[in-house]
Protein backbone atom coordinates (compact mmCIF):
# COMPACT_ATOMS: atom_id res chain seq x y z
CA UNK A 1 0.00 0.00 0.00
CA UNK A 2 2.81 2.13 1.03
CA UNK A 3 5.06 1.48 -2.74
CA UNK A 4 1.99 1.88 -4.02
CA UNK A 5 0.72 5.80 -2.82
CA UNK A 6 4.49 6.58 -3.55
CA UNK A 7 4.05 5.64 -6.82
CA UNK A 8 1.28 7.51 -7.15
CA UNK A 9 3.07 10.77 -6.18
CA UNK A 10 5.47 9.99 -8.12
CA UNK A 11 3.89 9.77 -11.32
CA UNK A 12 1.68 12.65 -10.22
CA UNK A 13 4.46 14.76 -9.79
CA UNK A 14 6.21 14.14 -13.06
CA UNK A 15 3.09 15.14 -14.65
CA UNK A 16 2.47 18.36 -12.81
CA UNK A 17 3.76 20.87 -15.58
CA UNK A 18 5.92 23.80 -14.10
CA UNK A 19 3.55 26.64 -12.72
CA UNK A 20 3.43 29.99 -15.13
CA UNK A 21 5.32 32.99 -13.59
CA UNK A 22 3.22 35.01 -11.24
CA UNK A 23 1.06 37.83 -12.87
CA UNK A 24 2.44 41.44 -11.64
CA UNK A 25 -0.32 42.73 -9.93
CA UNK A 26 -0.17 46.11 -10.64
CA UNK A 27 0.52 45.05 -14.27
CA UNK A 28 -2.84 43.45 -13.86
CA UNK A 29 -4.52 46.13 -12.71
CA UNK A 30 -3.98 48.66 -15.97
CA UNK A 31 -3.00 46.16 -18.64
CA UNK A 32 -4.74 43.01 -17.90
CA UNK A 33 -5.06 40.12 -20.29
CA UNK A 34 -2.34 41.69 -22.30
CA UNK A 35 0.29 40.85 -18.97
CA UNK A 36 2.83 38.24 -19.44
CA UNK A 37 5.52 37.43 -17.67
CA UNK A 38 5.91 34.15 -19.40
CA UNK A 39 6.47 36.22 -22.62
CA UNK A 40 8.80 38.56 -21.26
CA UNK A 41 10.89 35.31 -19.95
CA UNK A 42 10.38 33.81 -23.59
CA UNK A 43 11.48 36.51 -26.20
CA UNK A 44 14.94 36.40 -26.97
CA UNK A 45 17.70 38.71 -25.76
CA UNK A 46 20.82 38.29 -26.99
CA UNK A 47 22.30 41.88 -27.72
CA UNK A 48 24.01 42.36 -24.55
CA UNK A 49 22.98 46.19 -25.03
CA UNK A 50 22.67 48.12 -22.37
CA UNK A 51 18.84 50.00 -22.93
CA UNK A 52 19.47 53.37 -20.21
CA UNK A 53 22.58 54.43 -22.92
CA UNK A 54 23.27 54.91 -26.99
CA UNK A 55 24.96 52.64 -28.80
CA UNK A 56 28.09 51.37 -26.78
CA UNK A 57 31.69 53.21 -27.84
CA UNK A 58 32.77 49.91 -28.42
CA UNK A 59 30.71 49.06 -31.44
CA UNK A 60 31.71 49.79 -35.06
CA UNK A 61 30.18 53.35 -35.90
CA UNK A 62 28.10 53.70 -39.09
CA UNK A 63 26.89 56.68 -40.61
CA UNK A 64 23.25 55.21 -41.29
CA UNK A 65 20.39 53.80 -39.25
CA UNK A 66 18.40 50.86 -40.51
CA UNK A 67 14.69 49.47 -39.24
CA UNK A 68 12.85 46.99 -40.72
CA UNK A 69 10.26 46.25 -43.52
CA UNK A 70 7.59 44.54 -42.39
CA UNK A 71 4.29 42.94 -44.69
CA UNK A 72 5.72 45.59 -47.54
CA UNK A 73 5.84 48.41 -45.04
CA UNK A 74 9.01 50.67 -44.40
CA UNK A 75 9.03 52.99 -40.88
CA UNK A 76 8.39 56.36 -40.30
CA UNK A 77 10.91 58.35 -38.54
CA UNK A 78 10.40 60.80 -35.54
CA UNK A 79 12.39 63.36 -33.45
CA UNK A 80 10.03 63.76 -30.63
CA UNK A 81 10.70 63.49 -27.56
CA UNK A 82 13.98 61.61 -29.33
CA UNK A 83 14.82 60.81 -32.45
CA UNK A 84 13.58 56.78 -33.14
CA UNK A 85 11.40 54.79 -35.70
CA UNK A 86 8.08 55.50 -34.15
CA UNK A 87 6.15 52.61 -36.55
CA UNK A 88 6.82 50.15 -33.74
CA UNK A 89 6.33 46.92 -36.41
CA UNK A 90 4.79 44.63 -35.81
CA UNK A 91 1.80 46.63 -34.55
CA UNK A 92 -0.33 43.98 -35.78
CA UNK A 93 0.88 41.84 -33.21
CA UNK A 94 -0.17 40.56 -30.05
CA UNK A 95 0.60 43.06 -27.01
CA UNK A 96 2.16 42.15 -24.31
CA UNK A 97 3.68 43.95 -20.78
CA UNK A 98 5.80 42.41 -18.24
CA UNK A 99 7.98 43.55 -15.10
CA UNK A 100 8.11 46.37 -13.22
CA UNK A 101 10.40 48.97 -14.30
CA UNK A 102 7.83 50.94 -16.92
CA UNK A 103 6.55 48.11 -17.55
CA UNK A 104 8.28 46.98 -20.71
CA UNK A 105 5.34 46.61 -23.22
CA UNK A 106 5.25 45.79 -27.07
CA UNK A 107 3.89 43.87 -29.79
CA UNK A 108 5.10 40.10 -31.07
CA UNK A 109 4.19 37.89 -34.26
CA UNK A 110 5.48 34.40 -34.58
CA UNK A 111 6.25 32.09 -37.57
CA UNK A 112 4.81 28.85 -36.12
CA UNK A 113 6.59 26.89 -39.70
CA UNK A 114 9.24 28.60 -39.40
CA UNK A 115 10.50 29.32 -35.46
CA UNK A 116 10.62 32.75 -36.39
CA UNK A 117 10.03 35.65 -33.86
CA UNK A 118 9.40 38.97 -34.77
CA UNK A 119 8.69 41.75 -31.71
CA UNK A 120 9.16 45.19 -30.64
CA UNK A 121 9.60 46.26 -27.19
CA UNK A 122 10.68 49.32 -24.74
CA UNK A 123 9.88 52.06 -22.59
CA UNK A 124 10.83 55.27 -21.14
CA UNK A 125 13.90 56.05 -23.07
CA UNK A 126 14.79 53.29 -25.46
CA UNK A 127 12.68 51.50 -27.98
CA UNK A 128 13.86 47.79 -29.80
CA UNK A 129 12.60 45.59 -32.81
CA UNK A 130 13.98 42.27 -32.60
CA UNK A 131 13.92 39.25 -35.37
CA UNK A 132 15.43 36.26 -34.56
CA UNK A 133 15.04 32.29 -35.76
CA UNK A 134 15.41 29.12 -33.92
CA UNK A 135 12.70 30.45 -31.06
CA UNK A 136 10.29 27.75 -29.70
CA UNK A 137 7.22 27.98 -29.97
CA UNK A 138 5.76 30.96 -27.50
CA UNK A 139 4.14 29.91 -23.92
CA UNK A 140 0.96 31.17 -25.08
CA UNK A 141 -0.77 31.97 -28.16
CA UNK A 142 0.17 34.81 -30.35
CA UNK A 143 -0.22 36.33 -34.14
CA UNK A 144 0.77 33.72 -36.00
CA UNK A 145 2.51 35.88 -39.54
CA UNK A 146 4.66 34.14 -42.64
CA UNK A 147 8.27 36.02 -41.65
CA UNK A 148 10.50 34.58 -44.63
CA UNK A 149 10.85 37.52 -46.43
CA UNK A 150 11.31 39.91 -43.17
CA UNK A 151 14.33 42.10 -43.78
CA UNK A 152 15.97 45.46 -43.11
CA UNK A 153 16.00 48.56 -45.07
CA UNK A 154 20.09 47.99 -45.72
CA UNK A 155 19.00 44.71 -46.89
CA UNK A 156 20.26 42.99 -43.70
CA UNK A 157 17.57 39.26 -43.14
CA UNK A 158 17.76 36.19 -40.89
CA UNK A 159 19.93 33.02 -42.17
CA UNK A 160 22.88 35.45 -44.03
CA UNK A 161 26.67 34.74 -43.35
CA UNK A 162 28.37 36.84 -41.93
CA UNK A 163 30.17 37.82 -45.34
CA UNK A 164 27.52 38.89 -46.57
CA UNK A 165 26.61 40.88 -43.61
CA UNK A 166 29.68 42.65 -43.42
CA UNK A 167 29.42 43.87 -47.14
CA UNK A 168 25.83 45.20 -46.30
CA UNK A 169 27.39 47.10 -43.40
CA UNK A 170 31.37 47.41 -44.01
CA UNK A 171 33.92 46.61 -41.81
CA UNK A 172 33.64 45.00 -38.31
CA UNK A 173 34.79 42.20 -36.71
CA UNK A 174 33.00 39.04 -35.26
CA UNK A 175 33.68 38.66 -32.14
CA UNK A 176 32.71 35.46 -29.83
CA UNK A 177 29.92 35.19 -27.29
CA UNK A 178 31.11 33.59 -24.09
CA UNK A 179 29.89 29.95 -23.63
CA UNK A 180 28.48 29.75 -27.14
CA UNK A 181 31.82 28.66 -29.04
CA UNK A 182 29.48 27.94 -31.91
CA UNK A 183 28.22 32.15 -31.99
CA UNK A 184 29.68 35.35 -33.37
CA UNK A 185 28.39 38.64 -32.74
CA UNK A 186 28.93 41.58 -34.97
CA UNK A 187 28.05 45.25 -33.41
CA UNK A 188 27.59 48.51 -35.42
CA UNK A 189 25.94 51.76 -33.54
CA UNK A 190 25.11 55.15 -34.72
CA UNK A 191 24.31 58.14 -33.20
CA UNK A 192 21.59 60.96 -33.83
CA UNK A 193 23.14 63.16 -31.34
CA UNK A 194 25.71 63.60 -27.82
CA UNK A 195 23.08 61.95 -26.59
CA UNK A 196 20.90 59.55 -28.41
CA UNK A 197 21.70 56.81 -30.75
CA UNK A 198 20.68 53.59 -32.67
CA UNK A 199 22.22 50.31 -32.00
CA UNK A 200 22.26 46.83 -34.55
CA UNK A 201 23.33 44.18 -33.60
CA UNK A 202 23.62 41.56 -35.61
CA UNK A 203 24.01 37.34 -34.16
CA UNK A 204 25.68 34.00 -35.90
CA UNK A 205 25.34 30.73 -35.42
CA UNK A 206 27.88 28.01 -37.36
CA UNK A 207 28.06 31.10 -39.53
CA UNK A 208 24.57 32.18 -40.34
CA UNK A 209 22.62 35.12 -39.19
CA UNK A 210 20.01 34.21 -35.86
CA UNK A 211 19.67 37.68 -34.16
CA UNK A 212 18.63 40.65 -35.30
CA UNK A 213 18.23 43.80 -32.96
CA UNK A 214 18.03 47.03 -33.86
CA UNK A 215 18.13 49.48 -30.49
CA UNK A 216 17.08 53.20 -30.02
CA UNK A 217 18.01 54.54 -26.99
CA UNK A 218 18.76 57.60 -24.96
Amino acid sequence: MIATLALVMVVTAAATPKPAPTEVPDCVRFYYQACSEAIGKWLPEMGGWYSSSPPDPRARRVAFTDAFIYEGQRPKWSTSPYPQWVSEFPKDGTFFVYGVAGPPKGYVVYDYAHQITFYNQGCCGWGEVVAATGVSNPPKRVVSRDLTSLKTERGVRLGQTIAEVLGLYGGGTPTPISGQPSMRKLFYGHMFDKNCGQSQVFIFKNGRLIYIALIDSC
